[in-house]
């Protein structure tokens, strides 16, 4: 690597790391920016626009939905829709133990709320396992890493090629 390139990768290191609040030191060439960083939605769109002014990228042949997912990362490791999924079922849950008094026999009233909450949630997790998910995009998204990163620059166009049937 020139001394020219190192410089170039050192800069568009320290922009990812301002981005991301991490330090540079942290990143290396295969920092995959979604998974490793947390980055997404609007927050790529402010590091690429930021690498493109300073580097003059062009970024036209970039296909977002390939490699970044919604605005903000999982929460606890679970996708909004598993949340909204196991937050349903717990809502049902506690209707139906409010309304159900004893189903579960001699139970007292927390117990029998306490399981309605835990079938509910064993209920969504399993729901969230079967049902079209955000996940499925998860497992086909192609990474985006800091090498990409400092590819773009170095060549001012986006390096990552697609197949032309898939969007």
């Amino acid at each position: 690597m020139t001394e020219a390139e190192d410089g170039l990768s050192k800069r568009v290191m320290a922009i990812v790391a301002h981005h991301r609040g991490v330090p540079a030191s942290q990143l290396t060439l295969l920092t995959d920016v979604y998974k490793d960083l947390g980055c997404s939605g609007d927050d790529v769109d402010d590091l690429f626009l930021d690498l493109e002014n300073r580097f003059g990228i062009d970024f036209s042949g970039f296909q977002f939905d390939r490699h970044f997912g919604a605005e903000g990362t999982p929460l606890w490791g679970w996708q909004f829709d598993e949340i909204v999924w196991f937050l349903g079922l717990v809502a049902v849950a506690v209707a139906v133990g409010i309304n159900v008094e004893g189903w579960w026999g001699p139970l007292p009233g927390p117990i029998t709320f306490v399981g309605f909450v835990f079938l509910a949630g064993a209920w969504g997790y399993l729901g969230s396992r079967i049902l079209p998910s955000s996940r499925n995009w998860e497992r086909e998204r192609i990474p985006v890493t800091v090498g990409n990163l400092i590819e773009a620059a170095r060549t001012k166009a986006w390096p990552i090629k697609y197949e032309s049937n898939v969007k």
